[in-house]
């Protein structure tokens, strides 16, 4: 009787610490990073569903971010390598900070925003489920998709041309899709990949085409090749090399092959962007010279062509273009560097990536295509190190 009694006050305690262990470790999993990513993924949602007022949520991140810093800490700071370019565009835009429009402001909080959050946490420990975060994006791609057409009752209606670079579809959610598809290739899961490149059709930014197939390239290369091509001193001439490519471009200096191989006139083979382009150098007064060192400031040419075309805001669609007439050559050549050079291949890959999108639309003031990349990259120190580990006991086994 005595041992039965023994024996249960054993189970008790047992059971007790092990609900202790149970609370720790359920703690331990809304702790610091882990809730600040569950803030990020609602704002996101909030931000994007179309509610009177829900689209400024995604403003209040850093605040968050602050009080679960204060709270649960870790309290340290970080500085990610992958955060460093966004870090030097807020520091450089601060000294013209003064004079910007109220759309300037808005963009250096953007800016701000996903590098302070950076700053504050580290996700390289947290534990993603890739195939939850593709459920989140499509659900949000149907979200978005629904209210954009009008209703479910106009899905009939839907059209996709590739060759017209048309989509009823169309959004910046195709952006988000790339990204993962890229980051799942590179995990070697193929399938989720694939599923996730089809929404970026279905979503419609022809540049993310452009940027998987490029990248896609480069990562099945032979091994050599594939390390030469993602060297950081060759992923940023091939990026500052594009940016005079897109100048020149502007100029007219490729309107004749333009017409011969794609048959349309370069404006509308770029979708209005030459034009867009061919005014914000006009308007900037651009030559190779004057922009080596400085540029306008922040938000220099955006201000400028707001108040040229008597419009409230404009984007130039090119956010190589806008850094480099805002900050001039230094400040942007800098930038490309510190944003290709990663440690990994594969982050350099995802940074090349997002690089080459970068040459054809606003994507740095898209939180939820920015935090994202950023999340995801290191997501993919994570993936390596644990291979790493893995490839190390498989060894260390066979050696046994």
């Amino acid at each position: 009787m005595l041992i039965d009694k023994e024996r249960q006050a054993k189970q008790v305690r047992a059971s007790v610490e092990g609900s202790g262990v149970a609370i720790h470790n359920f703690r331990r999993s809304l702790s610091g990073p882990m809730m600040v990513l569950v803030a990020l993924l609602l704002t996101m949602m909030l931000s994007l569903s179309g509610l009177p007022g829900a689209r400024w949520s995604i403003y209040v991140l850093p605040f968050v971010a602050t009080l679960v810093w204060l709270s649960l800490g870790p309290h340290k700071f970080h500085a990610p390598r992958e955060v460093w370019p966004f870090i030097l565009l807020v520091i450089v835009s601060l000294f013209t900070l003064y004079a910007a429009s109220v759309d300037g402001w808005k963009r250096f909080y953007f800016l701000f925003e996903y590098g302070f959050v950076f700053i504050l946490f580290s996700f390289y420990k947290v534990k993603i489920d890739i195939r939850k975060l593709v459920a989140f994006f499509v659900f949000l791609f149907i979200l978005t998709s629904i209210r954009s057409m009008g209703g479910v009752q106009n899905i009939s209606e839907l059209e996709v041309s590739i060759l017209e670079s048309y989509s009823s579809l169309e959004s910046t959610l195709a952006f988000c899709f790339g990204l993962i598809g890229l980051h799942l290739i590179i995990k070697r899961r193929y399938f989720w990949a694939a599923v996730c490149i089809g929404f970026s059709i279905l979503g419609l930014k022809r540049i993310v085409l452009v940027a998987i197939a490029i990248t896609l390239i480069v990562n099945f290369l032979p091994s050599a090749g594939r390390k030469f091509v993602t060297n950081p001193i060759v992923l940023t001439v091939l990026l500052v090399f594009a940016v005079v490519v897109t100048i020149v471009f502007a100029q007219g200096g490729f309107d004749q092959l333009v017409i011969d191989y794609a048959g349309k006139h370069p404006n509308a083979f770029a979708m209005g962007r030459q034009t867009l382009w061919a005014d914000a150098l006009r308007i900037a007064n651009y030559n190779w010279q004057d922009y080596f060192i400085f540029g306008m400031g922040h938000s220099g040419i955006t201000d400028a062509m707001a108040n040229y075309y008597n419009m409230p805001r404009i984007r130039l669609h090119n956010d190589a273009l806008t850094i480099l007439l805002d900050h001039g050559w230094i400040v942007t050549s800098v930038f490309l560097f510190l944003l290709v050079n990663l440690k990994l291949e594969a982050q350099r890959l995802m940074a090349f990536f997002i690089g080459i999108i970068f040459l054809t639309d606003n994507v740095i003031i898209y939180q939820h295509v920015m935090l994202l990349y950023l999340i995801l990259q290191q997501q993919v120190e994570s993936y390596r190190s644990e291979e790493r580990a893995e490839l190390t006991s498989r060894n260390q086994w066979r050696a046994t």
